[in-house]
């Protein structure tokens, strides 16, 4: 399936840079996903509202570290960048997965 546009950006831009951390409010934060938001994966994977429109389910935490991993690879091969919503913690650094 061809692209209908032209890329904004050079290739290799991207990759050079850190992902970044998108600050909302001093509450909320866009971060990329971590290990340690494994559970957070697969409750969200349980839940019956992203079920009814994903079509896929998670089934162990190696399976959620999976999709972590491919998701950070997204960035590293700009095809994708996936940002999880994560609480702040009080000194504004992302704490865990809203």
């Amino acid at each position: 399936m061809p692209i209908l546009y032209e890329p904004l950006l050079p290739s290799g831009s991207l990759k050079a840079l850190t992902q970044p951390i998108l600050a909302i409010d001093d509450r909320f934060a866009l971060r990329p996903w971590r290990a340690e938001d494994v559970p957070v994966v697969r409750a969200a994977f349980d839940w019956p509202d992203i079920q009814r429109w994903h079509p896929r389910r998670m089934d162990s935490d190696e399976e959620a570290l999976a999709w972590i991993v491919r998701w950070n690879h997204g960035w590293q091969n700009e095809t994708e960048d996936k940002l999880g919503d994560h609480r702040q913690r009080p000194r504004g650094r992302p704490d865990r997965a809203a």
